[in-house]
Protein backbone atom coordinates (compact mmCIF):
# COMPACT_ATOMS: atom_id res chain seq x y z
CA UNK A 1 0.00 0.00 0.00
CA UNK A 2 2.76 2.44 0.69
CA UNK A 3 4.48 2.92 -2.68
CA UNK A 4 3.81 6.65 -2.68
CA UNK A 5 5.38 9.13 -0.32
CA UNK A 6 3.02 11.36 1.54
CA UNK A 7 3.12 15.01 0.41
CA UNK A 8 4.64 17.43 2.89
CA UNK A 9 2.14 19.44 4.91
CA UNK A 10 1.53 23.06 3.88
CA UNK A 11 2.65 25.16 6.81
CA UNK A 12 1.74 28.60 5.50
CA UNK A 13 0.46 30.29 2.41
CA UNK A 14 2.36 32.96 0.58
CA UNK A 15 0.76 36.33 1.40
CA UNK A 16 -0.94 38.32 -1.34
CA UNK A 17 0.92 41.38 -2.57
CA UNK A 18 -0.25 44.56 -0.87
CA UNK A 19 -1.53 46.01 -4.15
CA UNK A 20 -3.81 43.02 -4.69
CA UNK A 21 -5.58 43.59 -1.37
CA UNK A 22 -5.91 47.37 -1.38
CA UNK A 23 -5.89 48.12 -5.11
CA UNK A 24 -9.63 48.44 -5.57
CA UNK A 25 -10.05 50.55 -2.46
CA UNK A 26 -7.14 52.79 -3.39
CA UNK A 27 -8.48 53.27 -6.90
CA UNK A 28 -11.93 54.19 -5.64
CA UNK A 29 -10.47 56.38 -2.89
CA UNK A 30 -8.24 58.38 -5.24
CA UNK A 31 -11.06 58.73 -7.74
CA UNK A 32 -13.44 60.05 -5.09
CA UNK A 33 -10.79 62.42 -3.73
CA UNK A 34 -10.10 63.76 -7.22
CA UNK A 35 -13.78 64.21 -8.02
CA UNK A 36 -14.34 65.97 -4.69
CA UNK A 37 -11.35 68.28 -5.27
CA UNK A 38 -12.58 69.16 -8.77
CA UNK A 39 -16.10 69.77 -7.44
CA UNK A 40 -14.78 72.17 -4.76
CA UNK A 41 -12.66 73.94 -7.38
CA UNK A 42 -15.61 74.15 -9.77
CA UNK A 43 -17.85 75.70 -7.10
CA UNK A 44 -15.33 78.10 -5.51
CA UNK A 45 -13.28 80.74 -7.31
CA UNK A 46 -9.65 80.40 -6.13
CA UNK A 47 -8.96 84.14 -6.10
CA UNK A 48 -9.46 85.53 -2.61
CA UNK A 49 -10.01 82.20 -0.84
CA UNK A 50 -7.82 81.42 2.16
CA UNK A 51 -7.96 77.61 1.81
CA UNK A 52 -6.28 77.51 -1.61
CA UNK A 53 -2.46 77.46 -1.56
CA UNK A 54 -0.43 80.49 -2.59
CA UNK A 55 2.69 80.34 -4.75
CA UNK A 56 5.75 80.67 -2.52
CA UNK A 57 8.02 81.76 -5.39
CA UNK A 58 5.62 84.55 -6.43
CA UNK A 59 5.15 85.72 -2.84
CA UNK A 60 8.91 85.77 -2.22
CA UNK A 61 10.23 87.14 -5.51
CA UNK A 62 7.33 88.41 -7.62
CA UNK A 63 8.30 85.94 -10.37
CA UNK A 64 5.68 83.56 -11.75
CA UNK A 65 6.55 79.87 -11.68
CA UNK A 66 5.25 77.58 -14.46
CA UNK A 67 2.42 76.55 -12.11
CA UNK A 68 1.17 80.04 -11.27
CA UNK A 69 -2.45 80.34 -12.30
CA UNK A 70 -3.17 76.61 -12.52
CA UNK A 71 -5.94 76.67 -9.90
CA UNK A 72 -7.65 79.67 -11.49
CA UNK A 73 -7.17 78.19 -14.98
CA UNK A 74 -8.64 74.85 -13.86
CA UNK A 75 -11.60 76.70 -12.33
CA UNK A 76 -12.09 78.52 -15.63
CA UNK A 77 -11.85 75.25 -17.61
CA UNK A 78 -14.39 73.56 -15.33
CA UNK A 79 -16.75 76.47 -15.94
CA UNK A 80 -16.23 76.45 -19.72
CA UNK A 81 -14.19 79.66 -19.88
CA UNK A 82 -11.49 78.49 -22.28
CA UNK A 83 -10.11 81.93 -23.18
CA UNK A 84 -9.75 82.93 -19.52
CA UNK A 85 -7.96 79.65 -18.78
CA UNK A 86 -5.59 80.27 -21.70
CA UNK A 87 -4.76 83.77 -20.41
CA UNK A 88 -4.08 82.45 -16.90
CA UNK A 89 -1.76 79.58 -17.86
CA UNK A 90 -1.60 78.44 -21.52
CA UNK A 91 0.82 75.61 -20.81
CA UNK A 92 -1.60 74.09 -18.30
CA UNK A 93 -4.42 74.18 -20.85
CA UNK A 94 -2.18 72.21 -23.23
CA UNK A 95 -1.05 69.73 -20.53
CA UNK A 96 -4.47 68.99 -18.98
CA UNK A 97 -5.12 65.97 -21.26
CA UNK A 98 -1.65 64.55 -20.49
CA UNK A 99 -2.04 65.02 -16.74
CA UNK A 100 -5.64 63.75 -16.85
CA UNK A 101 -4.61 60.57 -18.63
CA UNK A 102 -1.85 60.09 -16.07
CA UNK A 103 -4.44 60.21 -13.28
CA UNK A 104 -6.79 57.83 -15.07
CA UNK A 105 -3.95 55.42 -15.85
CA UNK A 106 -2.86 55.49 -12.19
CA UNK A 107 -6.35 54.63 -10.99
CA UNK A 108 -6.67 51.86 -13.58
CA UNK A 109 -3.29 50.48 -12.52
CA UNK A 110 -4.39 50.43 -8.88
CA UNK A 111 -7.43 48.43 -9.98
CA UNK A 112 -5.14 45.91 -11.67
CA UNK A 113 -5.90 47.06 -15.23
CA UNK A 114 -2.94 47.65 -17.51
CA UNK A 115 -3.22 51.10 -19.02
CA UNK A 116 -1.33 52.59 -21.95
CA UNK A 117 1.28 54.98 -20.50
CA UNK A 118 3.31 56.65 -23.22
CA UNK A 119 3.41 59.78 -21.06
CA UNK A 120 5.75 58.07 -18.61
CA UNK A 121 8.44 57.47 -21.22
CA UNK A 122 11.69 59.18 -20.08
CA UNK A 123 11.94 61.21 -23.29
CA UNK A 124 8.42 62.57 -22.84
CA UNK A 125 9.08 63.47 -19.21
CA UNK A 126 12.35 65.19 -20.22
CA UNK A 127 10.61 67.21 -22.94
CA UNK A 128 7.84 68.28 -20.56
CA UNK A 129 10.39 69.26 -17.89
CA UNK A 130 12.28 71.34 -20.48
CA UNK A 131 9.02 72.90 -21.60
CA UNK A 132 8.19 73.83 -18.01
CA UNK A 133 11.57 75.51 -17.52
CA UNK A 134 11.30 77.41 -20.82
CA UNK A 135 7.76 78.50 -20.02
CA UNK A 136 8.84 79.69 -16.59
CA UNK A 137 11.58 81.83 -18.15
CA UNK A 138 9.46 83.23 -21.00
CA UNK A 139 6.50 84.15 -18.79
CA UNK A 140 8.78 86.32 -16.64
CA UNK A 141 10.41 88.24 -19.50
CA UNK A 142 9.46 91.91 -19.63
CA UNK A 143 6.47 92.47 -21.90
CA UNK A 144 7.93 94.14 -24.99
CA UNK A 145 5.02 93.66 -27.35
CA UNK A 146 6.56 90.86 -29.41
CA UNK A 147 4.27 88.25 -27.82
Amino acid sequence: MGDREPSPPVLHRRPEPLGARVGWGMGVGWTLAGVLALWVLWRNEPAGQVYYPRCFLYAATGLQCPGCGILRATHALLNGQWAAAWRLNPLWVLLVPWVGWGGIAGVLRSLGIRAWQPWMHPRVVTWVAGLLVAFGVVRNLPRTGWF
